[in-house]
């Protein structure tokens, strides 16, 4: 026999609440939502009162479970977090404590390789105290953001803010078109007047895309690699009554020239595909035998070797196909705009 526990079932503070939401209203949609609501409180009632095993059907965890299903259908940045889980979100919701990972390295010739992990927390001030020690060296800048999955939203705009001179940053779009907050560059920009190169690749997402996006509409750096994750969705956090949470995904990111980075990502200027296992090397006249050996005509032939710049990186930089190829464009650059010698 079943009883009958309408007055402590989940159903009855339901019912009260829409109730109490509604009053007062009495539009088309406002009734549809009513009997939308109504049947979930029917359905939890029921599940309540005639489960099997009750321990497994208690008020929270029917609450909790309903939220976390009807949470995770919508899209994949979007979910239920329970108390624990909600807490340290909050207090570090995307580890913007951590130090900022920075790698720099000199090329050679005023070539400079900086490579950004993540964006955190005073990322732009050490991005800014590492280009400003190079001082008058400095005349193109390779920036490494390949597996890069973002972070602070806010360290993007300001690392942007160090190359663009002025103009739209990024654009961010709620649900209703004219929820519209925009970021402008501040005019203060220090570093416009060199040529940059902006590596991507499938992993760099987010802040990364809106990095990359705005240097690229804004035509100061060119982008190369591969085609980046497309993840240009805003997340906010919402407390609950208990102590858990939800993180619900409320605008999408567009570019200055509005394009959207959601699901699309932002397409290279120049594809580097992935890299295939080289080729069995061919002959060269040095292989042969007896040949006759290179003698330069002048001190300053043996003292300007093309690739002696490149024998001075680290081993890893030396193996890196990507990066070479973007070494390869600034120094052409360089080269024929007369700002370096061959």
């Amino acid at each position: 026999m079943i009883t009958k526990r309408c007055s402590s079932s989940l159903i009855t503070v339901f019912l009260m609440l829409i109730s109490s939401y509604l009053l007062g209203k009495n539009n088309e949609r406002d009734l549809k939502h009513y009997d939308a609501l109504q049947k979930l409180a029917k359905a939890l009632y029921f599940i309540e009162t005639l489960y099997v095993d009750p321990k497994q059907v208690s008020s929270d965890r029917i609450v909790n479970s309903a939220l976390s299903g009807i949470l995770s259908s919508l899209d994949p940045h979007t979910a239920f977090l329970p108390k624990t889980l909600y807490q340290q979100t909050k207090e570090d919701p995307q580890n913007k404590n951590e130090a900022p990972s920075i790698e720099s390295q000199a090329l050679g010739n005023g070539l400079y390789y900086l490579r950004l992990a993540s964006f955190q927390e005073k990322g732009s001030d050490t991005i800014k105290h590492i280009l400003a020690n190079a001082g008058t060296s400095l005349s193109s800048l390779i920036l490494d953001l390949r597996n890069n999955p973002g972070g602070l939203f806010d360290q993007a705009v300001k690392i942007a803010d160090l190359f663009i001179e002025s103009g739209l940053i990024v654009s961010t779009v709620g649900r209703d078109s004219s929820q519209i907050e925009r970021e402008f560059a501040t005019k203060k920009a220090n570093y416009r007047h060199f040529p940059m190169v902006v590596l991507v690749n499938q992993r760099s997402a987010s802040a990364s895309e809106i990095l990359a996006g705005a240097l690229q509409d804004h035509k100061r750096a060119l982008i190369l690699g591969r085609k980046t994750f497309g993840k240009g969705s805003v997340q906010s956090l919402i407390s609950l009554p208990d102590g858990s949470g939800i993180k619900l995904t409320v605008a999408r990111y567009f570019t200055p020239a509005d394009r959207s980075i959601q699901a699309i990502g932002i397409e290279p200027d120049i594809l580097i595909p992935e890299k295939k296992p080289d080729a069995a090397p061919g002959e060269r006249e040095s292989d042969l035998k007896r040949h006759l050996l290179a003698t330069d005509l002048s001190d300053f032939a043996k003292t300007h070797k093309r690739w002696d710049e490149m024998n001075a990186w680290p081993d890893r930089l030396q193996k890196d196909y990507e990066l070479i190829t973007a070494y390869s464009y600034l120094k052409g650059f360089l080269i024929f705009s007369g700002k370096t010698k061959p």
